[in-house]
């Protein structure tokens, strides 16, 4: 049995085999996972969505929505679109096993399941979800200050927010792709985080800046870049809080 420094996992078993349920949660139980079970698709998509899963143990052949169809509804929404979904079947092609990962599976396990094959697999989506648990956290925090410095300036509060939201909805507008949407809403939302920066005295400060005190806060979308260059999360929202200041000829800053 497995012990968790946190708590364990939730594995969501979803087949139509009662007899394959039953197993599974002997074995998931024993392992030290917590687990829930559905036997059809529709409501396997539902249970996702609520966000209590961590894991999808995803049958291929269920009645109405199939497996594939399941992950690849998963896979689309953003919601669910980070969690790990192990395909089974008991179709061993190469064949099925291309179908899933284009569905968006991240792993394929074999009928009749294999025990170790399934612990070893079962740890492996594991430590991705806690990984990517820790970066959505971290995400999570910095957008949080971003938010705060935004408060600093009673000049500017409620500035960022309503740019996410322009932006946002233009992103949509052109049609560019959820992933892009989300990198200008984030992006709107942290692009001036590199402010946290400078100091209060320059930057709020009533009279004209110094030559010195411009160069600290022409150097802030710089520091807002390093800030968030750890977070794979915030990757595409990097470039806008880089460019914020940049100008169509070229006289913006700081590139």
């Amino acid at each position: 049995m497995l012990h968790w420094k946190e708590d364990a996992p939730r594995i969501l078993v979803v087949d139509d085999s009662e007899e394959q349920v039953r197993f599974l949660r002997r074995l998931l139980k024993a392992e030290g996972y917590r687990c829930e079970w559905i036997f059809d698709g529709t409501h396997a998509i539902a249970a996702c969505a609520g966000g209590a899963v961590d894991i999808v143990l995803l049958d291929v052949h269920l009645p109405g929505v199939d497996g594939l169809t399941v992950c690849r509804q998963l896979k689309a929404a953003p919601e669910t679109c980070l969690i790990p979904v192990l395909v089974m079947t008991g179709d061993t092609s190469r064949g099925s096993h291309l179908e899933a990962l284009e569905a968006g599976a991240d792993d394929f396990l074999e009928k009749p399941l294999a025990i170790p094959e399934l612990r070893a697999r079962l740890r492996s989506a594991s430590r991705m979800k806690r990984y990517i648990d820790e970066l959505d956290n971290a995400a999570a925090s910095i957008l949080m200050l971003g938010a705060a410095i935004e408060a600093r300036d009673r000049y500017t509060n409620g500035h960022c927010r309503r740019l996410a939201g322009y932006a946002s909805a233009l992103g949509q507008r052109i049609g560019l792709t959820r992933h892009d949407v989300r990198a200008l809403e984030q992006g709107g939302y942290i692009h001036d985080l590199g402010k946290v920066a400078i100091a209060d005295a320059v930057l709020f400060k009533p009279g004209p800046l110094t030559r010195e005190e411009f160069d600290l806060v022409k150097a802030h979308p710089l520091v807002g870049e390093r800030i968030c260059a750890p977070l794979r999360t915030l990757e595409r929202s990097r470039p806008i809080i880089r460019s914020h200041h940049e100008t169509l000829d070229g006289k913006g800053y700081p590139d």
